[in-house]
């Protein structure tokens, strides 16, 4: 499992967060349905590694997206609880810190020329320890 899954893996196990998304939490896999909604999509936008010790801080943006913007901002929501948390642990994989440094940022994201989708954006900065 590398970082972005570890990160989906747990947002996914989060209850407050599947009661509304379910399993639809996605990386590269998106699958772009608008019928599957809402949804989580993570992207890994940069990070470094410690030498010294098995840590990591990365930065992923996150879009929350829904049928409608207060839908979007309800799974946010759900997300934003996160912030600030630490010792949470997922497959080898322990949070050292959920920071969101940027958002919320409320979105249409376009899909086509005539179409777009209601989003809720943020930057969050994530340390993550392995054993």
């Amino acid at each position: 499992m590398n970082t972005l899954a570890a990160v989906i893996t747990l947002l996914k196990a989060q209850s407050n967060i599947a009661a509304l998304v379910s399993t639809r939490v996605y990386g590269v896999d998106f699958p772009g349905n608008k019928d599957s909604f809402p949804l989580i999509v993570v992207t890994r936008v940069g990070g470094d590694s410690d030498p010294i010790i098995p840590v990591s801080h990365h930065r992923f943006d996150i879009r929350c997206l829904g049928k409608t913007q207060p839908e979007a901002n309800s799974v946010y929501d759900a997300l934003r609880v996160l912030h600030g948390q630490t010792g949470l642990s997922v497959g080898g994989y322990s949070f050292v810190s959920l920071r969101e440094s940027t958002g919320p940022m409320d979105l249409q994201e376009p899909v086509t020329d005539s179409e777009s989708w209601d989003c809720v954006f943020s930057t969050w900065e994530i340390t993550i320890a392995t054993a």
